[in-house]
């Protein structure tokens, strides 16, 4: 089953950012939150959630991402 963490995880990866530190710079908050956001442990703030969603995510990235 698809939790909010392992989506966030897949969108981060097929967005190009290879670490959660790299993400985590790019949200103005550290790899330890964007890791505890991809196991689950919390949910991001509906600021930063906003911030996730305007992050550019190629179409072709992204399906190459969903046929593995």
């Amino acid at each position: 089953m698809d939790t909010f963490g392992s989506c966030l995880e897949r969108a981060r990866k097929a967005a190009g950012f290879r670490s959660a530190g790299e993400f985590g710079k790019k949200l103005g908050v550290s790899h330890v939150t964007v890791r505890a956001w991809e196991k689950d442990e919390y949910k991001p703030s509906s600021d930063n959630i906003f911030e996730i969603v305007n992050i550019p995510v190629s179409y072709t990235h992204l399906r190459a991402h969903e046929t593995k």
